[in-house]
């Protein structure tokens, strides 16, 4: 079987290196598998990457005009290369990363009948609307909730990221024969807790021996709180003793610093980093407890955060909004963390047992389990047998 691969993330993008690259490992290890086309959308700068086996990568290099047309330019370049790779290889199969992908998955199919399939589904539309970074007549919501139907209508299979999105897609109509639940999932030996790490970055970064470390992995603002997410910062450190700040973002260090210093952080106690995503598990090794800062909406529920797994996996007991994936409920109900809301411009937190959990090897090894049960790699191993190895 010769397959096309479109994700709409850059090769170097963290998402990729934590969700495309493991699928991609996958997929060349299946014998059903001939051939993999890797189509890419590269923005900000694109550094050449070398890929082996069975894997011939084809980047889509966005070009330095107006946002809108960027996409516009982007999109046909990529259906010309698409449209020539089918006309080469004769494509048997997509498999699309992203409704946006999907959109290029629709029409291969269409053109082609090329069989497809989008995993990562999650209700994109639906949730920047809610999370106010789209309008709800704008342009981008009228044309990706067209491109959205004709997915749902079409594609042979599709691979969302919760089980609360699968019931919305059942309860729209869709055929559940067709959805296969797939959360984003982790390699449980390259983020499980690694004690050696813990005491070389901690000696590295001067970290006090009796010191809490919290870390948040990711951005401000977007679909994730930006003003209220120090406001959330502020009350840790005013509530948790100790307490030293891991940021790893690719964000103005300057910026983050300043806002955690108006937040009650002492200098010596922050560390606003730009770290390669092979050092983020050392990093996670390092700390007590993980922060997870996305808004809370009527779809959030949908989602399945890429860092909050890895945070379980390692054994962190995490700070996470509210109705956020299952990860929210399974963090309560398990007292493996602490939820969070923003309501009448407070936050609402409690964290009276939440102290207890920090630095406790019994939660820590708990964690774990529960992470590497919802989020261990065999699930998506599991999920591609199905589909490639003909069990459905």
């Amino acid at each position: 079987m010769k397959i096309v691969f479109i994700t709409y993330w850059g090769v170097s993008d963290p998402l990729s290196v934590a969700t495309v690259y493991p699928h991609l490992e996958i997929l060349k290890g299946m014998d059903e598998i001939e051939e993999i086309h890797l189509l890419s959308f590269e923005r900000n700068g694109y550094v050449k990457k070398e890929f082996s086996g069975k894997v011939k990568h084809y980047p889509i290099v966005e070009k330095r005009f107006s946002p809108g047309f960027n996409k516009f330019l982007a999109f046909f370049s990529a259906w010309k290369t698409l449209k020539s790779i089918h006309k080469k290889r004769i494509i048997d199969f997509s498999i699309c990363r992203s409704s946006f992908a999907g959109i290029l998955g629709y029409h291969l199919f269409k053109k082609y009948n090329v069989s497809f399939m989008v995993e990562s589904l999650e209700p994109h539309t639906d949730y920047m609307i809610t999370s106010g970074e789209w309008k709800k007549r704008g342009l981008k919501t009228r044309i990706l909730r067209n491109y959205e139907n004709k997915i749902f209508a079409n594609a042979q299979f599709l691979l969302p990221v919760s089980e609360n999105y699968r019931e919305t897609l059942i309860e729209s109509g869709v055929d559940e024969d067709r959805i296969i639940v797939l959360p984003c999932t982790i390699d449980v030996n390259q983020f499980k807790f690694n004690q050696d790490a813990r005491r070389r970055l901690r000696s590295e970064l001067n970290i006090d021996h009796g010191d809490k470390v919290g870390i948040y992995v990711g951005k401000f603002g977007g679909i994730y709180y930006q003003d209220i997410a120090f406001k959330l910062f502020e009350n840790l450190n005013n509530n948790i003793d100790n307490l030293t700040m891991i940021v790893l973002t690719p964000e103005d260090p300057i910026y983050v610093t300043n806002n955690l210093e108006r937040c009650g952080f002492v200098s010596s106690k922050i560390y606003v980093l730009k770290a390669d995503p092979k050092e983020v598990p050392s990093f996670l090794s390092a700390s007590d407890f993980g922060i997870a800062i996305y808004k809370e909406s009527a779809f959030s529920n949908c989602l399945s955060p890429i860092k909050v797994g890895e945070y379980m996996v390692n054994g962190l007991p995490v700070v996470i909004t509210k109705n956020i994936g299952e990860d929210s409920d399974v963090i309560e109900q398990n007292n493996i963390g602490v939820t969070f809301s923003f309501k009448e411009n407070e936050i609402q937190l409690n964290l009276k047992n939440f102290n207890s959990l920090i630095g406790s090897n019994t939660t820590r090894e708990k964690i774990q389990r529960i992470g590497l049960d919802r989020r261990g790699r065999d699930i998506s191993h599991n999920v591609y047998s199905k589909i490639f190895g003909g069990d459905i």
